[in-house]
C-alpha cells in the first residue's frame, strides 16, 4: 500500500507485485478485472524483460484490463553500467502506444516512484 498526497488530495494505491510465474497465472488473472490502473515494471538491465511487456499487455487485457491506463518503470536505474534498455528507447516504445507515461526507478534506492504515483492520479 503506498499513500501520495498531492495538493490537497491524498491517494491511497494498493500495489500488487503480480510474480511472472506460470504457477501464479490463475491468482494473477484475478487482479486485472478490479483495477484502476497498470503498471508495468521491467529490468533495465535485462532486455528480456521489456521484451515481454507485449506478453503482459496482452494478458491483461485477455482478463479485463483492456481499458486501464497503462504506465510503463523501467527499474534498477542505480544499475547504469548494466543498462541494456536506454531511457530513449522505452520512452521512445511507450510514446508509440499512447500510455500514460514512462518513469525510471530504483528499488534499491527507494526514488523515482512519486512521480510515477503522481501520473497514476492524475490519471484516475
Amino acid at each position: 500500500m503506498k499513500n501520495v498526497k498531492l495538493g490537497k488530495n491524498s491517494y491511497q494505491f494498493n500495489v500488487w507485485d503480480l510474480s511472472g510465474d506460470v504457477n501464479y497465472i490463475e491468482v494473477r488473472n484475478e487482479f486485472y478485472k478490479e483495477s484502476q490502473a497498470l503498471i508495468i515494471m521491467f529490468d533495465i538491465a535485462k532486455k528480456a524483460s521489456f521484451d515481454a511487456l507485449d506478453m503482459w499487455l496482452r494478458e491483461a487485457s485477455k482478463n479485463g484490463g483492456e481499458n486501464l491506463p497503462v504506465f510503463i518503470v523501467g527499474n534498477k536505474v542505480d544499475l547504469q553500467d548494466q543498462r541494456k534498455v536506454t531511457k530513449n528507447e522505452a520512452e521512445k516504445w511507450v510514446k508509440s502506444r499512447n500510455f500514460g507515461g514512462y518513469f525510471e526507478t530504483s528499488s534499491k534506492e527507494g526514488n523515482g516512484y512519486l512521480a510515477l504515483f503522481s501520473a497514476v492520479a492524475e490519471a484516475l
